[in-house]
């Protein structure tokens, strides 16, 4: 394998695999779906910088775990054929880190919808 590839063929690499992801996976199309929401709306919201910042970590964090989860569910269908316990484990751990960061997320964005709301209520 060639290890000084030109840069724009890594980037070239790197979107293949987010759209054989976006092809293939029905969560990641979610996930896609949710961001070309959230990511625009964040400006169209009273947040500072730094919500606004976590917001869109929040977003990319889910995306990459996403990306993750597929890699290790492909490479672990290449190393075994057969059905296998540590197989299953594998799959099964990466989906939960999905998961974790998925929840981080959805707290963080509940976090700051209650500060918008309370900074915008009048007492």
């Amino acid at each position: 394998m060639k290890h000084n590839r030109p840069f724009g063929n890594s980037v070239r690499d790197a979107l293949r695999g987010v759209y054989h992801a976006a092809q293939t996976e029905r969560n990641f199309r979610f996930e896609l779906a949710v961001a070309c929401v959230v990511l625009p709306g964040a400006f169209f919201v009273p947040l500072t910088m730094a919500e606004r910042a976590g917001v869109w970590l929040c977003v990319f964090a889910v995306l990459v775990a996403e990306l993750f989860n597929t890699a290790i569910e492909h490479t672990v269908d290449v190393a075994t054929q057969e059905q296998s316990e540590v197989a299953r484990v594998a799959k099964d751990t990466s989906a939960a880190a999905v998961l974790f960061v998925s929840i981080g997320a959805l707290c963080y964005g509940c976090a700051v919808a209650w500060l918008v709301v309370q900074r915008s209520a009048v007492f």
